[in-house]
């Protein structure tokens, strides 16, 4: 057991001689982090079939729903009244830089929705 915390020990205190100490950040690089620093809020949106349970989108693992159960609430899932358009123009006002909706789960079909705008 010693040697190992030894070994351990002597690992942790050699890794640093082996760090980068001349990184340099290219021109776009740093530009993207400016635009990063400049973009302050953002929204993503984790919106599916799993949505309709209102528990996560681990809900299935989570409470461990049978695959012949969880496959029953795509047929729940109808947003009739989904309206990208409004969802867009609620985000801008409240003042979102980036806004992702995502719709899908892991299990079968997928389904993604991907909006981003630079206003």
């Amino acid at each position: 057991m010693k040697k190992i915390f030894t070994s351990l020990l002597v690992f942790v205190l050699v890794l640093p001689l082996f760090a980068q100490n001349e990184y340099q950040p290219s021109k776009g690089n740093l530009e993207n982090r400016e635009w990063f620093q400049d973009s302050k809020f953002g929204l993503f949106v984790h919106w599916g079939v799993y949505s309709v349970l209102a528990n996560g989108e681990w809900v299935m693992n989570n409470t461990k729903i049978p695959i012949k159960q969880y496959e029953k609430l795509p047929s729940f899932f109808n947003p009739i009244d989904f309206d990208p358009d409004e969802w867009v123009a609620m985000v801008k006002r409240a003042g979102i830089f980036i806004f992702r909706l995502r719709s899908f789960h892991w299990s079968w079909k997928r389904m993604a929705y991907f909006y981003r705008h630079k206003w």
